[in-house]
């Protein structure tokens, strides 16, 4: 918020309103990564670790889905969602900015959100601080003041860093929970 800031308060009221219709767009993957880690937990402790796989792929297919109806939902009433929270097209020129950037970002949050179920339903999370620190705080920090302060660029491109910061932890943290299910299954062949 204070980096937005910056750009002064419309661009902060057009944020928060592009933010809050973004949050509601990703309820639905936040309700399949609960399910996921219930399955995936289940089957852990079942040992059926193929089914682990197999839920947590599914979980991912099924939020990618969900993931592209939101995003042409919101390239489609966009504007006119953040304009029912303010009549001031100044707002709602930010707001739509900020939306029309980071719907991308609902994969990465469906990846993030599924590949943290799983590392928690097979007890290994560990990892998930260290990307949470990395995306959430430093990451963001450092994006946020080059862009902003450093290269004084425009708003639109601090969503594009955030989104380039936000893949960049979905992609890594992809790539180790198959890297940690691999193990756990060569793990349990060699037994």
């Amino acid at each position: 918020m204070y980096y937005v800031s910056t750009y002064g308060y419309e661009a902060v009221a057009g944020y928060g309103i592009g933010f809050r219709v973004e949050q509601i767009m990703l309820l639905p993957a936040l309700g399949i990564s609960t399910a996921a880690l219930s399955i995936i937990s289940n089957n852990f402790g079942a040992k059926k670790y193929d089914r682990v796989y197999l839920t947590m792929t599914t979980a991912l297919k099924y939020g990618f889905i969900i993931s592209l109806v939101g995003v042409v939902v919101l390239y489609i009433f966009g504007e006119f969602l953040v304009a029912q929270f303010d009549p001031n097209p100044e707002v709602i020129r930010y707001g739509v900015e900020y939306l029309l950037v980071e719907v991308w970002l609902f994969f990465a949050f469906v990846t993030l959100f599924v590949c943290v179920s799983t590392l928690q339903g097979i007890k290994k999370p560990k990892m998930i601080f260290y990307v949470g620190l990395y995306r959430q705080i430093i990451a963001k920090l450092l994006v946020a003041h080059i862009i902003v302060i450093y290269l004084a660029l425009d708003y639109i491109y601090l969503w594009m860093g955030i989104l380039v910061m936000i893949y960049s932890a979905a992609i890594f943290l992809y790539c180790h929970t198959k890297v940690t299910l691999k193990k756990l299954t060569s793990n349990t062949r060699q037994k």
